[in-house]
């Protein structure tokens, strides 16, 4: 659902699914993905201006691909950091754009 920080899943349910071609811009927080909230694909979405851009907790198999995150230059895949079970874990958007899609920024 849309939360008034950007997306956030709720404990226990399915997942978001697909979140595609989104802009989200000048949140708290981007996106959360909770626990058991699980095999969502976040892809081809503008993150800009977020305190922070996106985390998970105890979310598993998510595929983080083709995002725009404007904190991020380099051609590298790029981490989305998160918590399993109080510990720090990464995740990892594997071919981050370098410009954000629509031209805005």
């Amino acid at each position: 659902f849309q939360a008034e920080d950007g997306i956030r899943d709720v404990e226990r349910s399915r997942g978001l699914g697909d979140v595609y071609k989104r802009q989200l811009k000048n949140n708290g927080l981007g996106i959360w993905l909770e626990m058991d909230s699980n095999m969502n694909k976040i892809f081809s979405n503008n993150f800009i201006e977020n305190n922070i851009h996106a985390t998970f907790s105890v979310s598993f198999h998510n595929l983080w691909l083709r995002n725009y995150w404007n904190n991020w230059k380099l051609p590298l895949p790029k981490p989305v950091f998160g918590f399993v079970y109080g510990f720090p874990w990464i995740q990892l958007d594997w071919m981050p754009r370098l410009s954000p899609y629509g031209g805005e920024e």
